[in-house]
């Protein structure tokens, strides 16, 4: 183990200091810090991407582990934006915020952004969640009503989260948090079955027993607190509401865009927070420039208020009563045990005040050079060095060219399944599936670990937030020192060919190969 029992604070009141944690090297030590911990960790990260990129290397580390990784999502809308969260994200969050409060062993990865976000109050979820089960008497009617007043949205076919349908006695219903919508047949008054379904084909994927419905919303719809929602809105804004198309639409029970940054107008301006929703033990853990990010956030903050809150058909809320400022977040979190990654070493560690190095070290240069006669010299120097060095494909696919790739190495690579297979082992050379962006050195343990991009020395195309099938997921040729004369290609546009090399062209006066 890379960390031990005393890198973690003991209490409350402490702080640790981890330096030389570069790359994927600061997932690897939080896996560890995870393991060891007694509590769930809190790890706060300075941006979305930087928390992307994280959680693929959580669960990287912790495949085959019972330790789950969740992560709070952002929104991806700016900061008073006239346009509403996309539906699976939406979805993502009220799952994560309902699954958090009774973990006794995780990781709930959070861009700091998303932590400032003040969020609907922790009885909201537990008021409007409620359990379907076989057997289970259910009247159709008041089922549809209760399923308006969560936010769920009537379709003829649902195809995303936050949609029903109706069809005589069946309801199809596509839950928040669910990964796939859920057919409830009704016999008269009673659940019959309760199966998941595929939306394309139609055809049953699970049966299930029983299924908790979560809210299609983070604030509710019903009467009550649409009353709710207007006397607020009339008591916040000096203006004529009768204009305000915002006001229109909620009073007649709809969901207009941009709706997310007047949410605390249904709880009468009573908000939580990210901590109100977590067990009231946890570790802080707090990855990157964390004090730059959230000035940088609230500086957008403060400009989009300014540019945007002189429209008297849409009125906003002053910032405070959305976000929490860098000084309550921050007396907030030290309430609790933290943990503070950085990258440098610590000159002289002093180990009383809870300072430690952790060893990593900068990835080494092993990226294909075409110049060279052995392109793949470097991978090999580094072989040589008995560095035992474990390469990640991002798919199998990928894992293949790679393999071909490598038969000019004088060793082949072992197949491995995931990173404790490398770790407990003793192969000096392998490969597997893992769509990592990053990797580590740690020269004390004699492990590399590389990823596709420091291979072709190249970033990894970024992958998208939610999964799609997209023309380009598996790409066959990430870099032409894949490619030998004769191989087999297919152009975009030409169809079949055979790559022949490389040919000189002048472009607009500018000699490139193709």
């Amino acid at each position: 183990m890379l960390i031990k029992t005393a890198y973690l604070p003991s209490n409350s009141s402490q702080q640790s200091y981890w330096g030389q944690c570069p790359d994927a090297g600061s997932a690897l030590a939080i896996t560890e810090a995870a393991q060891l911990a007694n509590t769930p960790l809190l790890v706060l990260v300075n941006n979305t991407d930087n928390a992307l990129s994280l959680k693929a290397e959580l669960q990287f580390f912790l495949a085959g582990s019972d330790i789950q990784v969740h992560m709070l999502p952002d929104w991806e809308i700016l900061p008073y934006d006239n346009f509403s969260a996309h539906p699976d994200i939406i979805s993502e969050r009220i799952k994560t915020l309902n699954a958090i409060g009774s973990i006794a062993q995780g990781i709930i990865l959070v861009p700091v952004a998303t932590m400032l976000h003040r969020l609907a109050p922790t009885h909201y979820l537990a008021a409007t969640s409620f359990a379907l089960q076989t057997g289970q008497a259910l009247s159709l009617d008041a089922f549809r009503q209760r399923l308006d007043q969560a936010g769920y949205q009537f379709t003829e076919t649902v195809f995303q989260a936050g949609e029903y349908a109706v069809r005589g006695s069946l309801i199809d219903l596509y839950a928040m948090g669910s990964h796939a919508p859920l057919r409830i047949e009704l016999f008269d008054e009673q659940i019959e079955s309760l199966r998941h379904f595929d939306p394309d084909s139609q055809r049953t994927t699970e049966i299930i027993q029983a299924f908790h419905l979560l809210p299609a919303r983070e604030f509710p719809l019903t009467e009550p607190a649409i009353s709710q929602f207007r006397q607020a809105f009339n008591a916040q804004f000096e203006v004529n509401s009768s204009h305000c198309p915002i006001y229109q639409d909620v009073s007649q029970g709809l969901v207009p865009a941009g709706i997310e940054y007047y949410i605390p107008l249904f709880y009468d301006l009573k908000m939580a927070t990210l901590l109100d929703y977590l067990p009231a033990q946890i570790s802080i853990v707090r990855v990157g420039n964390l004090n730059q990010a959230i000035e940088h956030f609230w500086q957008d903050i403060n400009q989009r208020y300014s540019d945007y809150s002189h429209d008297v058909e849409r009125p906003l809320l002053p910032p405070e009563h959305l976000f929490l400022s860098a000084e309550q977040l921050f007396s907030m979190l030290k309430l609790h045990a933290n943990i503070h990654l950085q990258e440098a070493a610590y000159q002289d560690p002093k180990q009383s005040q809870g300072e430690y190095n952790l060893g990593f070290a900068e990835l080494p240069e092993v990226a294909i050079n075409n110049k060279l006669a052995n392109p793949l010299l470097a991978l090999e120097s580094l072989l040589q060095t008995q560095t035992r060095v474990l390469i990640c494909a991002e798919t199998a696919g990928r894992r293949e060219a790679l393999l071909e790739l490598f038969k000019q190495l004088p060793n082949r690579p072992d197949e491995l399944v995931a990173w404790h297979d490398f770790y407990a082992n003793d192969s000096e050379f392998a490969i597997c599936i893992a769509p990592l962006e990053r990797g580590l050195n740690l020269p004390q343990e004699r492990l590399c670990l590389l990823s596709e991009g420091q291979i072709f020395g190249q970033k990894v195309l970024q992958r998208r937030r939610r999964e799609k099938s997209t023309a380009n997921a598996d790409i066959a040729i990430r870099d032409l020192a894949e490619l030998s004369l004769g191989n087999p290609v297919v152009h975009h546009d030409h169809g079949v060919g055979r790559y022949q090399g490389l040919k000189a062209l002048s472009v607009d006066g500018q000699e490139n190969e193709f």
